[in-house]
């Protein structure tokens, strides 16, 4: 493993809920201490084992050193979808004001879960 893989991130059981009603299963990893939210993705070729990383607390992100395309999903504190963001390239930032969190997802899963503002995560 390159030393950006270092950082254990276990996939976790998670769920989508969309305000139509539907519901979507996903794995999750968690990033929520220093290391594994200062380091990411970065550096990495491929997204892993996971559908999403879910980055708390964060309102804002870039994706300097990242090797690939992401799709960003800003949650408020209720793990609701209050901005998407589809095909968001290497080299770039972006923020949410209002959000607690981020999921960083590979590139098309936002559209393959159907995920739309107002829907909601649990895990």
């Amino acid at each position: 493993a390159g030393r950006f893989e270092r950082v254990d991130l276990t996939p976790l059981a998670g769920k989508y809920h969309s305000p139509e009603g539907y519901c979507r299963d996903f794995a999750i990893c968690i990033a929520d201490n220093f290391m594994s939210r200062a380091i990411g993705l970065m550096g990495r070729a491929k997204f892993g084992s996971s559908d999403a990383l879910h980055i708390a607390p964060c309102s804002a992100i870039h994706t300097f050193f990242m090797r690939m395309t992401i799709d960003l999903v800003f949650l408020d504190s209720s793990k609701r979808a209050i901005s998407v963001h589809g095909s968001v390239r290497p080299w770039t930032f972006r923020y949410c004001w209002g959000a607690t969190s981020v999921l960083e997802m590979p590139e098309g899963r936002v559209e393959e879960l159907g995920i739309s503002l107002g829907g909601s995560f649990s895990w």
